[in-house]
């Protein structure tokens, strides 16, 4: 059979997995920001290389 309910134990053991959890919602909240940060950049730079590419359309068709 199973060791006995040892309220002591659990205590403790729950104390150390809300520890590890809280870590790793720090750890998950920095990933999250980076890819956030990842994804701007990504979208601005697909937005310049679209405007550039307008532009030179514009030149070449001889707009304003």
């Amino acid at each position: 059979m199973a060791e006995e309910y040892n309220p002591k134990n659990c205590e403790e053991r729950h104390h150390f997995i809300n520890k590890g959890f809280e870590k790793m919602d720090i750890r998950l909240k920095k990933v999250e920001n980076r890819f956030l940060a990842i994804m701007t950049i990504l979208v601005v730079n697909l937005l310049g290389v679209i405007g550039t590419l307008a532009l030179s359309y514009l030149k070449l068709k001889g707009g304003p």
